[in-house]
């Protein structure tokens, strides 16, 4: 039985934006799981994002709109056949409407890949050409970043065109996709930032030196924030939405921080024994990227009691974590930054 999400929402059919971004704030503060009594409460929310899911999307709720209406979609030429006659004149109207959305939907994601593909080929001639590096421009480079982009197109395409994580839910299934468009689109930033920061030092100290690092940082923390909800470029639109996407921004590089500690901390256990002193900017930077990752992805409850907070509690909350990841960095460096000065000295 198709569920009638302008119902679940309360708000007319012909609701504009506005009032549906409305009717379901005020839903999502009462029943919302930490902070309604209801039983049904945690249901009754995932109903509630669901409708909201598809009435803010104009393709999707331009699809529902068919689904709850079928009778407005078929030609007026093509009448109903006689009860028992479906077989006959193979007319099956719900999977027809589907099929054909679902169609439609695929070519759209094709489109966003090959865009994003050739977007990333573009990148590279156009890098090779205003940088200042001798390197020839090789095939490989070409091939790499048509794959990075394409693959950057194909996560950004499902997520603006299908429902992936409502269909799948919030299981195993939903977490995983989640999980590898976060990888996809943080790695994707990863390397398109870092193929600007190397070319920018190579222009600078002729060997890849400190741009290089510090671009990929920036780029896995904007790329894991961005891949971390399906929905970023609507809730940017919004200052709550804003809000939630610097909290998690600044949760990725927390997380993140602590995660370059550790394997860091391991680099240097070899570093003392004389081996792979070489690769622990890799341990750094890897540590990093797994530990944004991490953060990124569902971050915990404390931004869903944020969200409904007033705004000098939202403030609070962003200047304590500040405080903590700059005491954090400040102990770290006044305990291991000799040590450390010494063993990148020895790698640059």
């Amino acid at each position: 039985m198709l569920i009638n999400y302008y119902q679940t929402l309360g708000v007319a059919e012909n609701a504009n934006s506005l009032e549906i971004r409305s009717a379901y704030r005020k839903l999502a503060r009462i029943f919302h799981p930490d902070v309604s009594p209801d039983p049904e409460a945690e249901k009754k929310f995932k109903e509630i994002n669901r409708a909201y899911d598809t009435l803010s999307d104009p393709l999707k709720r331009a699809d529902f709109d068919r689904l709850l209406h079928p009778e407005k979609a078929r030609p007026e030429e093509a009448p109903t056949p006689p009860p028992g006659a479906e077989e006959g004149y193979a007319w099956q109207p719900e999977e027809e409407v589907t099929r054909t959305d679902i169609f439609s939907a695929l070519s759209r994601v094709s489109a966003h890949i090959f865009v994003f593909a050739l977007a990333g080929i573009i990148f590279e001639v156009l890098l090779y050409y205003v940088g200042t590096t001798d390197a020839a421009l090789t095939a490989r480079d070409i091939l790499f970043g048509a794959i990075v982009g394409g693959a950057f197109g194909l996560f950004f395409g499902f997520d603006r065109n299908f429902d992936v994580e409502g269909y799948l839910g919030a299981g195993k299934l939903g977490r995983t996709f989640m999980f590898l468009r976060t990888v996809v689109e943080s790695l994707a930033f990863a390397y398109f930032f870092s193929r600007i920061g190397s070319a920018i030092d190579q222009a600078v100290y002729h060997k890849v030196y400190l741009f290089t690092p510090l671009l990929a940082v920036v780029g896995v923390m904007l790329g894991s924030t961005f891949g971390s909800d399906g929905k970023t470029l609507e809730k940017w639109q919004t200052s709550q939405g804003k809000f939630n996407l610097f909290y998690t921004l600044v949760r990725g590089f927390y997380i993140g921080l602590i995660g370059a500690t550790i394997t860091i901390l391991i680099g240097l256990t070899f570093v003392k024994t004389g081996d792979l002193s070489k690769n622990l900017l890799i341990f750094a930077l890897s540590g990093f990227i797994l530990g944004d990752i991490a953060g990124s992805i569902a971050p915990p409850n404390l931004a869903a009691y944020a969200s409904y907070a007033s705004a000098s509690i939202r403030n609070t909350i962003i200047y304590l974590i500040i405080i903590v990841t700059l005491i954090f960095g400040l102990v770290f460096g006044t305990l291991f930054g000799p040590m450390i000065i010494d063993v990148f000295k020895s790698i640059f």
